[in-house]
């Protein structure tokens, strides 16, 4: 196997070579000295509580910001004007904007598709130290500028979603959607592994058309694990991007 090459080419079976100093399977101080032999195997000290984060984040915010794919802006959608010239009104529409109601690290291996959308699901995941949703960065700027930001974050309030769309025509809308996938090991809303179609998840298409219909000026920002099919919805948006 390549990774017993690699630990002997290092040599990481010497005395000498630093140790791990986290697990990532449980968060206590102690637990079993090898992963998987149970609660009732040798017992050793495995998470030493390093905190290792140096200039991470802004690596990580510059690799996202350069992630952003702008697929339409029609009539200079954006960038958004901020200060004296910063938008009277935002609604925003939809659960990929806002958290989740079980937490960032709520579902295992982040099985789950609630709230906004960071990464699919599997092994290979990571465990959020923090998770800024857009909604939170848009109040955040919106308080700052004294723009009012109402909000639906329920997909399927469609009552709700046609009124808050309807009431300032005028408004800026945010409409986030998402498409999910992860490892075959575990499932997320019946989804075993690879999606099953290109489409967005909770009727992301019905919601764009929606807030479409009534918002006069609608901005879609998609959160996916690969390609949608967004035929119809683009149509009808003045700015759509792929994050």
């Amino acid at each position: 196997m390549l990774w017993i090459n690699s630990w002997y080419q290092l040599g990481q079976d010497g005395g000498s070579y630093p140790r791990p100093n986290f697990s990532s399977w449980f968060r206590t101080s102690t637990g079993p000295t090898y992963a998987g032999a149970g609660s009732s195997a040798e017992q050793s000290l495995q998470n030493f509580f390093a905190d290792v984060r140096d200039d991470h984040h802004e690596v990580a915010r510059a690799i996202a910001a350069e992630s952003i794919t702008l697929l339409k802006n029609t009539n200079g959608a954006l960038p958004l004007k901020s200060g004296k010239e910063a938008k009277k009104s935002i609604m925003i529409f939809g659960s990929d904007a806002g958290p989740s109601i079980l937490g960032p690290n709520g579902c295992p291996d982040r099985n789950c598709n609630n709230g906004t959308l960071g990464q699919g699901w599997g092994s290979g995941t990571a465990e959020y130290t923090y998770l800024v949703t857009p909604l939170e960065a848009i109040q955040a700027k919106a308080l700052a500028d004294r723009t009012m930001v109402e909000f639906v974050l329920d997909d399927y309030h469609y009552g709700r979603i046609n009124s808050t769309a309807a009431k300032a025509p005028n408004a800026t809308c945010l409409v986030f959607v998402s498409s999910d996938s992860g490892e075959g090991y575990t499932s997320a809303e019946g989804v075993l592994g690879d999606r099953f179609d290109l489409k967005l998840w909770h009727g992301g298409d019905k919601l764009v058309l929606l807030v479409a219909e009534r918002c006069s000026n609608t901005i879609v920002i998609i959160h996916s694990v690969g390609p949608v099919d967004m035929e119809v919805g683009s149509m009808v948006v003045d700015f759509l991007g792929i994050c």
